[in-house]
């Protein structure tokens, strides 16, 4: 071969561009016409732009929806909204002696018809008081008694099954086998996937020991009923 130079054999060196090996190396295609780099990035900016939009509206439209589901599911009456508004401004509310008595707890008792003088429970009390202070006319004949809240009203929830959604304001009981019926009853005030949150009246504070109206959690399982009294 001699001392010929491999160029001369036309042998394309990658990474090289020269005139033998242009073509081969397809290197025209790497070096566009005038104006075409220009089309290309404005064809990509207009489609870009136009994805954009479609974005932002599909999430606008999706956020609206979410926002319409969550609005129809926290929707609550006025009726509803007076009578949560009534029975959580007593959480906190405690007894004098630890004896069902106290300045609030006689206005509960009293409301339901029941004699002051030998501190009667007042878990029913609470619920029926509460149900009248916010303007809600309740026409039950024992409305002090547990198994009212439990046999009268719209049944949503028995024993673990659900009927429909439960709501706060909504009227929940404890059956008593020693007693063969109702014994407890207060309100549900939230919702969690195997408890309820409650307000309950006639019951202690596990951090203070007094007895009063107080906010706590109970599991779904321990609920015998859940009643609804109004809309």
């Amino acid at each position: 071969m001699g001392n010929r130079s491999i160029s001369e054999y036309n042998i394309p060196i990658p990474g090289i561009i020269s005139r033998n090996n242009i073509h081969l190396f397809g290197a025209q295609d790497c070096v566009p016409r005038r104006g075409t780099v220009d089309k290309r990035y404005h064809k990509y900016k207009r489609r870009s732009h136009v994805m954009a939009k479609i974005n932002y509206i599909g999430c606008t439209i999706l956020l609206l929806l979410i926002s319409l589901c969550a609005t129809g599911q926290r929707h609550l009456s006025e009726d509803r909204q007076a009578l949560i508004k009534t029975y959580r401004k007593d959480i906190g509310i405690t007894e004098a002696t630890n004896n069902n008595d106290g300045s609030r707890v006689a206005y509960f008792q009293q409301m339901a018809g029941l004699d002051t003088t030998t501190h009667p429970p007042y878990c029913a009390a609470f619920v029926y008081s509460s149900h009248i202070e916010a303007g809600i006319d309740i026409d039950y004949p024992l409305p002090a008694w547990s198994p009212t809240w439990a046999e009268n009203g719209e049944v949503i929830f028995e024993k673990g099954r659900g009927y429909k959604t439960v709501l706060p304001g909504d009227v929940a009981t404890i059956y008593s086998s020693q007693k063969g019926r109702a014994s407890h009853t207060f309100f549900i005030d939230g919702e969690g996937k195997e408890f309820f949150i409650t307000v309950q009246a006639n019951i202690r504070s596990p951090t203070s020991g007094k007895e009063g109206v107080w906010r706590r959690k109970i599991k779904k399982k321990l609920i015998h009923r859940i009643t609804r009294h109004i809309e």
